[in-house]
């Protein structure tokens, strides 16, 4: 039982370390969107936009515009 417990603990650490490595993400840049809220935004690097999801249809802005 405890060397599950130790097992754990190394794990937990572990992957802390790990998250807080991957954790040099910054903002460089905001594009101001129309009202309302969306459901998931992610950025196409193939043409460049970004997409967000809106309760009935997709959002696609240019990256480099914000058009």
């Amino acid at each position: 039982m405890r060397a599950i417990s130790v097992a754990s603990l190394f794990l937990t650490v572990a992957f802390a370390a790990a998250a807080y490595a991957a954790s040099d993400y910054k903002v460089v840049d905001r594009i101001k969107v129309g009202d309302g809220g969306f459901d998931y935004a992610v950025f196409d690097s193939a043409k460049g936009r970004v997409l967000i999801a809106r309760t009935n249809f997709t959002m696609s802005i240019d990256a480099k515009t914000a058009r």
